[in-house]
Formats: C-alpha cells, structure tokens, sequence
C-alpha cells in the first residue's frame, strides 16, 4: 500500500524521531524518466498507466519492509529502518526491472526510472530528510541522464 502525501508524512515525522548513527533511516525517492515525452507521444493514457505500473513494481520490490508514500503522482517516496546498502540493492533492481521491460514492450514503455537515496542519522523534520534524496534524485535525472540510483 501507497500512503497519502500528509499520511506518509505523518509516519515519516515518527520514524525520524528515533533516527540516530546507530540506527539510521534511509529515504528513496523514485521518479519517471520521461514522463512528458512518454505523455506526448502515447497521450496521458499511457503516461497514467506507467505511473500506475512503477507504483505495483514500488509496492511489490518495498512494501514488505518499508513504508511506501507519494510527493506527487509520480513520485513515489519510501523510508526504512534497513540499511541503505538494502535499499540500494532494492531501487536498482527496481530500475534494472523498469529498463528491461521498456526494451521489450515499447508501447507500456518509453521510460526509465531515477532514484535518489538518502541515509539520516540524526533527528530532523520530514522536509529535511526527504531533500537530498530529493535532490539526489534530480541530479541524477539532470546530471547523469536518469536512468540512475543517485546516493545522497
């Protein structure tokens, strides 16, 4: 299950309550590559169903060890209690996932995925926690092409 924006929030703000460097929290933002190039050429349809089809593939790769939210409609968001070496394993093969089936079915596809990845070891509000896996995220789709897991 996929948590609101203000429920994901909610849980997060607790979860960071007992963040410390010696049990870390680790962020994942996850966003389509292509999202608008993928609307313009297939129409919204198309672009709704890969925003539907990244969420189950986040839901069946994360759901059973972290708590799942969304920024936006296609930018699902995740924390976990697990070590961010996990986690990384987890968005890669998200994104390996994502990769290989656009090579094989163009039509659904047309996409790939970017996902930043944040460690936080010390108490901080949502928005701060959240930012630089954010901004790993976003660099990662500017800098490097997307495509990309971007360690904050």
């Amino acid at each position: 299950m996929i948590l609101s924006r203000a429920d994901f929030f909610k849980e997060l703000s607790v979860a960071l309550e007992s963040a410390t460097s010696e049990r870390p929290l680790s962020i994942a933002c996850i966003d389509i590559d292509g999202l608008y190039s993928l609307n313009q050429a297939f129409g919204h349809d198309a672009g709704d169903g890969a925003i539907a089809w990244l969420r189950e593939l986040t839901v069946e790769h994360f759901s059973s060890w972290c708590v799942l939210g969304t920024l936006g409609a296609a930018e699902p968001c995740l924390f976990s209690a697990s070590p961010t070496s996990e986690v990384i394993a987890a968005a890669e093969r998200l994104r390996h996932e994502v990769e290989s089936y656009v090579q094989v079915a163009p039509p659904r596809g047309g996409f790939t995925v970017t996902v930043g990845v944040h460690q936080v070891t010390d108490r901080t509000s949502h928005t701060l926690a959240i930012e630089p896996a954010f901004q790993a995220c976003k660099r990662g789709k500017k800098s490097l092409g997307g495509n990309t897991v971007v360690v904050a």
